[in-house]
């Protein structure tokens, strides 16, 4: 496990956390495969047959024992079972949820199908995955590595009080529903993440004086801010879906805000509000969350104990499969 060219994690995608901490925890060779705009279906037909070249190369230059490969986007998954196929190299999945449950993959579930019963594994998320991916013949576990934050100095905020929303402006997130929370709370500073770019005009224009837009920020700011603030806002309206932002509230030992789904009730079972997905009751979350602050953040540093215990314990499963 130690020799870096016996395990490649290959993603196309310029950076993705998860992916860094498995190849961490693996010993394994990161290779992040990407050009032009990330995130971009339209060039889809002009990057892909260029990415799959690039991961032909990088594949047959380093002549891995194991590949683990990224989806989505699935195609990704493809041309390494075709390298694998060549090279009887193991072949490993980390699927997200993205391309199991939404648009466009789902459309492509039958290549999915196919290329999970083909693999040695195919790791998920959650139990609900891995239930859906058994039940199309092939082997699968959940599996969230941890987070490993730099040493960084805390970042004077703006307010006596204050909250991180981790957000990207997706359709999933509730950001009109936090600015009329801000609105409300004055006396609370709310830092918002994302490209304010995405944000429609209304919600710049209704922001009050206590929200505060990040923009993009390095690593290293962003970490800066994660560890300052008083409680971590983190959302998805998207059921069985892990939450990345979630995930880094944890290990940074931050109480965290979040929908009730029964997943995340069972994921983030210390340390944590759970709320309905309306405005007076995010709002009665957070006052409840800074209120309680400091018994939620013993909470969640026990969560964090008890999380790296349950990784070492996959962790260790996953290695007996890859080195069978």
């Amino acid at each position: 496990m130690k020799n870096r060219s016996k395990i490649i994690y290959l993603a196309w995608a310029p950076y993705n956390r998860r992916a860094e901490c498995f190849a961490r925890e693996l010993g394994a060779e990161l290779c992040l495969i990407n050009y032009i705009k990330y995130r971009s279906p339209q060039l889809a037909p002009i990057k892909y047959p260029v990415m799959a070249i690039k991961t032909f190369l990088v594949l047959c230059q380093k002549k891995p024992k194991v590949v683990f490969s990224m989806t989505p986007p699935l195609f990704c998954v493809f041309f390494v079972y075709l390298y694998c196929l060549y090279s009887k190299a193991k072949h490993v999945i980390d699927a997200h949820t993205g391309s199991l449950m939404s648009e466009p993959w789902i459309t492509l579930r039958f290549l999915h199908k196919f290329l999970c019963r083909k693999a040695s594994v195919t790791v998920v998320t959650n139990p609900f995955l891995v239930n859906l991916v058994k039940s199309w013949g092939a082997k699968s576990i959940d599996m969230n590595p941890p987070i490993e934050f730099p040493n960084v100095s805390l970042k004077k905020n703006q307010g006596k009080q204050n909250v991180l929303f981790i957000n990207s402006f997706a359709p999933d997130e509730p950001i009109e529903e936090i600015i009329k929370v801000a609105q409300s709370l004055k006396d609370i500073s709310f830092y918002i993440t994302g490209d304010i770019s995405k944000a429609p005009k209304r919600i710049i224009q209704a922001a009050p004086k206590n929200v505060i837009f990040t923009g993009f920020v390095s690593y290293e700011e962003y970490i800066r801010l994660l560890a300052s603030v008083d409680g971590v806002l983190c959302f998805t309206k998207r059921d069985h879906t892990l939450l990345s932002g979630g995930e880094e509230a944890l290990f940074m030992g931050k109480p965290l805000l979040t929908f009730g789904f029964p997943f995340l009730r069972e994921f983030f079972n210390q340390g944590t509000v759970f709320v309905e997905q309306y405005t007076e009751a995010i709002r009665n979350g957070v006052i409840h969350l800074i209120k309680h602050k400091k018994k939620f953040e013993k909470e969640m540093i026990q969560l964090r104990k008890d999380k790296l215990k349950i990784w070492k314990r996959d962790l260790n499963n996953l290695k007996k499969i890859i080195l069978m």
